[in-house]
Formats: structure tokens, C-alpha cells, sequence
């Protein structure tokens, strides 16, 4: 991580001047700024920084900016030398080596489920990213597919048995990993998380549904056509020939 460094010349008199940093800053949003790791994100601390000048005019205004060592704690005031810089007080943006990384919200939840290829970007990457971490893999939520999301991908592939992975992802592969977890019985008037499951796996399956958790008409309608789709008995319910169906990626099963 960068630190920003200035000095302070000596001044005269006595003056106190209070210098506020900027927001909370993610490299990606810094020019020049990259980490080299995928997945790694710098971090830029704020801090309220409180100088007072030796020796100068009373009531003359201070800039105060100042050298974070690494490891500085992120709270407190800074303790530092002022000069005498004219009429305005300078604001100091200080960057505290050593910071963790600010968590990335991850969800899989998309309208929509794009197929996606290595060097992808955007929100379909990051909810595949999620899906990739639900199943055990080591990986940040950056959006990004690169080689980390690749490596990923295949041990996630192998771990499940797949046979044929490719880094290719699209409807078979959102299928089989939205629909991974327990397989209980799901009807209208369902709730809970294996009904939030279902519904994404339908919507990868270009059946429109909201994944709101809730087993209602329009979900009860969504089975049924998937159900039909396969040949299979339509009956709106999620029971366990329906559940083999999701979890062998939305196709027909032996």
C-alpha cells in the first residue's frame, strides 16, 4: 500500500489548525494505483489531523500535513511541526499502511445470466466469483475473470466431479452451481433459502422469476415450465426428480 508523505516547515506564535481527509478510497478508483494482484484492493484511510504551530503570529492559519509511519492506528489525532502558510488551511489525506482491504458485498443474484469467457468483467463475474467462493474456493469478489477466477473455477469443477469443464460459463454451469445445497420439498407458499436457489436456477434457465425467497404463483408457474420443457410430470413442485434435474445443470437425466 502507498503512503503520502509531506513535511512541514517551522513556524512562530501559537495557532491550531485542523486539517479533515478525504473518503474512504478502493485502488480501482485511483489513477495510477494497482495492487498487481487480482483481487487485492488499497485501501485510503481518512483522518481528522490536528496541528499547532510554535512560535508564530495567534490567530495566524496553519497547514498541517503529515508522515504516517506504517502500522499507524486509523483513529486519534496526529501529533506534528505547523508553519505559517498565508490565509487558508490545507486538508491532508493520510494513508495508513497496512489497512484490510474493504469487503465487496457478494450475492449471485442476477436477473439475468450471461455466459461469460476468461477476461470478463462486471456484476455477472462477481456473482459467478460468489458462487466460486460458496463452494469453498479462496477468492476475492472483484469482478474480474482472470487466471485466480480460472484456477478457481476448475478446482470448484473438479471437487463437484464435473467431467467436461471448460473455462467457458453458460446456462448448464449457472445452473449447476445455484442449484448446489439441500434438496428439500418446496411448494407454493415455500420460504427460505432452497426456494431463493430454485429461482435463480430457473432464471438461468431463461425462465423469468424474482429470487425473493418465497414460493408463490409466479414461481409455482416457472417450475411448471421448466417441467414441461423436460417432458417431465408437471405438477409446480420442487420434489426430488426436479432437484436432479437443477443440480445435473437444467437437462434432461438418465
Amino acid at each position: 500500500m502507498n503512503r503520502s508523505t509531506s513535511s512541514i516547515p517551522p513556524g512562530r506564535g501559537s495557532a491550531a489548525a485542523v486539517a479533515t481527509a478525504a473518503v474512504l478510497t478502493l485502488c480501482p478508483a485511483i489513477a495510477g494505483c494497482s495492487s498487481g494482484v487480482e483481487g487485492t484492493e488499497v485501501v485510503q484511510v481518512t483522518r481528522t489531523v490536528t496541528a499547532t504551530a510554535t512560535g508564530s503570529a495567534a490567530g495566524e492559519p496553519v497547514s498541517a500535513p503529515v508522515t504516517e509511519p506504517a502500522g499507524t492506528p486509523a483513529a486519534g489525532p496526529a501529533s506534528t511541526q505547523a508553519v505559517r502558510t498565508g490565509a487558508t488551511v490545507s486538508p491532508t489525506s493520510v494513508v495508513v499502511a497496512g489497512a484490510a482491504p474493504a469487503a465487496r458485498a457478494c450475492s449471485p443474484t442476477l436477473r439475468r445470466y450471461p455466459d461469460l469467457d476468461p477476461g470478463a468483467r462486471g456484476p455477472a463475474v462477481e456473482a459467478f466469483q460468489c458462487l466460486l467462493r460458496q463452494q469453498g474456493a479462496s477468492l476475492t469478489v472483484d469482478g474480474v475473470y482472470g487466471p485466480v477466477t480460472r484456477q478457481a473455477y476448475d478446482q470448484v469443477a473438479r471437487r463437484l466431479g464435473w467431467q467436461a469443464w471448460v473455462p467457458h460459463v453458460e446456462a448448464h454451469v449457472w445452473t449447476l452451481l445455484l442449484s448446489q445445497g439441500p434438496t428439500p420439498r418446496l411448494r407454493r407458499g415455500s420460504t427460505g433459502e432452497a426456494v431463493s436457489r430454485v429461482q435463480r436456477s430457473l432464471a438461468a434457465q431463461d425462465i423469468p422469476v424474482t429470487a425473493d425467497g418465497r414460493f408463490g404463483a409466479d414461481t409455482e408457474r416457472a417450475v411448471r415450465t421448466l417441467q414441461t420443457r423436460l417432458g417431465m410430470t408437471v405438477d409446480g413442485i420442487v420434489g426430488p426428480d426436479t432437484w436432479r434435474v437443477l443440480q445435473s445443470g437444467g437437462g434432461p437425466t438418465d
